[in-house]
């Protein structure tokens, strides 16, 4: 199978993860002023944003997946300089766009306050474009406001991974690669034990490049027989309850120890997904999270502004809304202005500026547009 092969079920995860992110952040206050005691209940039997560590071992596994079959073939820096130029083609112009969109709402669209404050909006703004958004936000959560471009911290997280990843394929011979991610792993996982807490969920995406190399070695989807697919797809689904669960109040899991967990978990779903080829896809709704699972990038950037645009829109024009008012389920015409939202912005500031740059004469189309 060539290894810029476009896996549905990717896709599907990636509709999963992100809608279990929105809906996290719906539960834990952005969209409704208040805390109904249904939904308070439904937050402490729900980690959403576990959402987040999926994304990362899916961003892991898909791009060390496109790198290594270009690095082993001894091109070296070229492939690297051209890997972060389609970095740039396909990240940047939605995620510049959506910050700007994110200052002007703070700015124009704000009496309620539901956009934070102007200085926080622009300090957020500020390390979103240095791609140090991760370390302000593990700084500033829980202790002052974070500001309108909160959701840019695990951007700059991959930018980062972006950065490094590259060289390391590089330099790090074939054979000795599975050994230094295994170490890796273990070295992220024992961190919290030493009270060491970076600013960086990182185990996800080393584990994603686990499953890319071992991908590489061993070609999991060509190997796998239909029984053991089928075997693999109960897995998947007995994974869901314990993935979604580990940010509960009542599991008593919490910080690092709960990230890591969550990409361990995160690491099994993925797998299952490289192998079942389309199982996933072809489950009920699983083309429709396919759907999402392309937007998926556009919907992360965009969800905070269109809640905060449906509670701004809603101070304003409906005054009397309170929980018990017939009015409160206007809040929940924020998911469908939402889904509409993201794929305007999937359209114009993703397929579109890929397709001009595709008709460029640049050799970085040789990476595949899956993502």
């Amino acid at each position: 199978m060539s290894s810029t092969r476009r896996i549905a079920d990717i896709q599907v995860l990636r509709g999963i993860a992100v809608l279990a992110v929105v809906a996290h952040h719906f539960l834990t206050g952005n969209l409704l002023p208040w805390s109904p005691l249904l939904l308070t209940h439904i937050q402490h039997g729900f980690g959403g944003d576990a959402g987040v560590d999926l994304f990362l071992v899916i961003s892991g596994y898909v791009i060390a997946r496109q790198l290594l079959p270009q690095l082993d073939q001894g091109e070296g820096f070229p492939v690297i300089r051209q890997f972060w130029y389609r970095r740039m083609q396909r990240l940047w112009p939605a995620a510049w766009s959506w910050l700007l969109l994110s200052l002007a709402g703070t700015y124009l669209y704000n009496r309620s306050g539901a956009w934070g404050s102007v200085h926080a909006a622009w300090m957020s703004a500020l390390a979103a474009l240095f791609q140090v958004a991760d370390i302000r936000f593990a700084h500033c959560f829980g202790r002052y406001e974070c500001g309108a471009a909160t959701v840019y911290w695990s951007l700059s997280l991959e930018e980062q991974f972006y950065l490094i990843l590259p060289w390391a394929l590089l330099w790090v011979r074939p054979r000795w690669r599975l050994p230094v991610l295994f170490a890796l792993i273990l070295a992220q996982l024992f961190a919290h034990l030493l009270y060491v807490w970076a600013p960086y969920r990182s185990l996800g995406l080393i584990c994603g490049v686990t499953l890319a190399v071992i991908d590489r070695i061993w070609p999991l989807r060509e190997r796998a027989a239909t029984w053991s697919r089928k075997a693999l797809l109960g897995v998947f689904l007995i994974l869901q309850l314990p993935f979604w669960a580990m940010l509960a109040p009542h599991w008593g899991v919490h910080g690092p120890l709960s990230y890591n967990l969550e990409a361990l978990l995160g690491t099994g779903i993925v797998l299952c997904a490289i192998v079942l080829q389309d199982g996933l896809l072809n489950l009920p709704g699983g083309r429709w999270l396919a759907w999402v699972g392309d937007r998926s990038y556009s919907l992360y950037l965009c969800h905070f502004s269109v809640f905060w645009v449906v509670r701004e829109s809603i101070f304003r024009y409906l005054p009397q809304v309170t929980p018990t008012s017939p009015y409160a389920a206007a809040y929940l015409l924020a998911f469908p202005l939402m889904l509409l939202v993201a794929h305007i912005s999937w359209v114009v500031f993703e397929r579109w500026p890929l397709r001009r740059w595709r008709h460029e004469e640049n050799p970085v189309w040789q990476f595949s547009a899956a993502e």
